[in-house]
């Protein structure tokens, strides 16, 4: 066994290593974004500060004769007694609210969250009980930690804590994911051989280096998680702006469709049923696309393409001729891209020229690409007035920006003689 100066200097070293430790963690947390999860080990990292000061103070104030002397040791065997049961329950409530996601003062069916409670609760009661029964440690004459004979009930409340950990993180592993089960079972592990470290040379100092080791060991979890919650609200935000891209662009022409229907219904009811059926058809699957993101089938969106020109072929007003030419059609498009082309080349080009005119949509194969095209014979993009222009780019943004996001695609558009052309590409691999 190493003599008392050894002893202390041994002690002192872990002690110092442990403070790097905290210290470190304490910058790299505070760096971060202050989710509750980081303000959580924060919280701990600083109570286990407080811990290692007083272990530091013990370390090196025991044995030394004085008043003062007295007085710090003192200050460093309540400082390290509490708060090293205060930074141990907060990496608890830690582990059960968020990577076991079990309530923590609610666990009415969870026997071991109970019993890790209960050992918590008891240990807090002995801790502040000691002034009075010194039945953890007191102090001598000589200025010295002597062990009261309920000490070893200390150790034995971390060791079931620590051990309790394995089943729970073990039954809920598939929930964790194998890197955060593996990284709560070596903190159990370091916590238990820190616990037997204590029971068996209780003058070593092992637990300010391993309880540093854990806080350390969850914090590189907690970047983890956050990384990965962040990526996922990426995702999510993507697809959210997705689905609000497609609504934006939702259908002008409601009113004018329902005004030309109320026209037919007088002058030929068996059309305006057609055009009630169409427009019914048409905002179903405006509705369905809305809340989803996934690619379609390009057919189901010419279905929509067809609907919607039904609805506007119902307007008299301008003649209106589109035709179809489809060279290509087994392959995926982000819903709401070429409807929406169509309804530019309709309402911003053909609607825009006297006697109305003519749409062509065309769909063809690349080695590389599927290609769809929409051309109108309207009167171009430098006749069409400003607000027209910032109307038809606010839509041809929005579909660039899902084709790029939901396949990589790409929408490119050209004023051409007597008109406008539209061309979107989707590689085969993702159309696939």
């Amino acid at each position: 066994m190493l003599d008392p100066e050894s002893l202390r200097l041994v002690n002192i070293t872990a002690d110092a290593c442990a403070l790097a430790v905290i210290g470190v963690l304490l910058t790299s947390i505070r760096t971060g974004t202050m989710h509750w999860k980081r303000r959580l080990l924060l919280s701990g990292a600083l109570m286990h500060g407080f811990s290692v000061v007083g272990y530091l103070l013990v370390a090196y104030y025991e044995h030394r004769l004085g008043s003062v002397e007295h007085g710090l040791l003192v200050i460093g065997v309540y400082l390290m007694m509490l708060f090293s049961l205060l930074t141990n329950m907060t990496i608890m409530v830690y582990v059960y609210t968020d990577v076991i996601a079990t309530p923590t003062l609610v666990a009415g069916n969870d026997i071991f969250v109970m019993l890790v409670w209960a050992c918590g609760i008891l240990n807090l009661v002995m801790v502040l009980a000691n002034p009075f029964t010194h039945a953890y440690m007191t102090i001598d004459a000589n200025n010295a930690l002597v062990f009261g004979p309920a000490y070893w009930l200390n150790d034995f409340f971390y060791t079931v804590q620590s051990i309790l950990i394995i089943p729970i993180v073990i039954f809920r592993s598939r929930k964790n994911g194998l890197q955060t089960t593996l990284r709560l079972l070596i903190c159990g592990c370091v916590a238990i051989s820190s616990s037997v470290l204590n029971i068996r040379w209780p003058n070593i100092d092992a637990t300010p280096f391993s309880s540093a080791i854990v806080l350390a060991l969850l914090s590189v979890g907690v970047q983890d998680r956050l990384e990965e919650d962040l990526a996922q609200a990426r995702t999510e935000a993507a697809e959210s702006r997705v689905r609000m891209l497609s609504g934006q662009i939702h259908p002008h022409f409601i009113f004018n469709s329902l005004n030309a229907i109320k026209a037919l219904v007088v002058e030929d009811p068996a059309l305006a049923e057609q055009a009630i059926q169409d427009l019914s058809d048409y905002l179903r699957s405006h509705l369905d696309t809305m809340s989803s993101s996934r690619l379609v089938p390009f057919s189901s969106e010419m279905d929509h393409v067809r609907h919607y020109v039904s609805l506007e072929m119902a307007d008299p007003v301008c003649p209106l001729e589109v035709v179809y030419q489809m060279g290509a059609t087994e392959f995926l498009i982000p819903p709401l891209t070429i409807q929406p082309l169509v309804e530019n080349a309709i309402r911003h080009g053909v609607r825009t020229r006297q006697g109305g005119g003519k749409v062509v949509v065309e769909s063809h194969e690349t080695a590389d690409a599927f290609v769809v095209s929409v051309r109108d014979m309207g009167r171009g993009e430098s006749s069409v007035t400003k607000r027209q222009v910032q109307r038809r780019h606010v839509g041809i943004e929005n579909v660039r920006e899902r084709l790029e996001k939901q396949c990589s695609g790409t929408l490119e558009v050209h004023s051409v003689p007597q008109g406008t052309l539209a061309t979107v590409k989707i590689p085969k691999v993702d159309a696939k």
